[in-house]
């Protein structure tokens, strides 16, 4: 549910840096250089964190989405993959989400403790770019037929406590 909801992220990946003489696949390159630009987006934005009284220090590996039908039950995970998700979870303030394609969807954002608020949504296509507070607001991603996003965590190594 953290990244892009059980639709949105049915099936996720990280992305992997190639090892030392390793070669990349064709489709590898590509995921690589969006990769980079992601890395770019934080970049661009870094005059802006102090507006935004961010202090964002690292981002997260990309992380590849599938979206699909959402499964019923999720695969468990292992010790080393919660302790992964949960740094993020709680580190993370700002997602930046490029959709791939070839399809489109909703993506759909609310302020968390706001269960009376009417979501904001965004139509999304191929090549579309969104960056948001995942610090503050839910979201979550409706397909409307196959479709991938790549995205990525801009962390930060403070702790910040929710209000209840």
């Amino acid at each position: 549910e953290g990244l892009l909801g059980a639709e949105g992220s049915s099936t996720v990946a990280d992305l992997q840096a190639p090892g030392e003489g390793e070669e990349s696949s064709g489709g590898g390159e590509t995921l690589r250089g969006m990769d980079h630009t992601l890395t770019r987006i934080g970049y661009l934005l870094e005059p802006y964190f102090n507006q935004l009284e961010l202090d964002l220090t690292h981002r997260s590996a990309a992380v590849v989405h599938q979206a699909g039908d959402a499964e019923d039950a999720s695969p468990p995970l292992n010790e080393r993959e919660v302790s992964k998700w949960q740094s993020q979870f709680i580190r993370g303030r700002l997602l930046a989400i490029i959709f791939l394609g070839p399809s489109g969807g909703t993506l759909e954002m609310r302020p968390y403790d706001t269960e009376f608020v009417e979501p904001h949504t965004v139509k999304v296509q191929s090549g579309t770019t969104v960056i948001l507070r995942a610090d503050t607001m839910s979201h979550s991603f409706a397909r409307e037929g196959q479709g991938f996003a790549i995205s990525t965590f801009f962390m930060t190594d403070v702790m910040k406590k929710r209000v209840p």
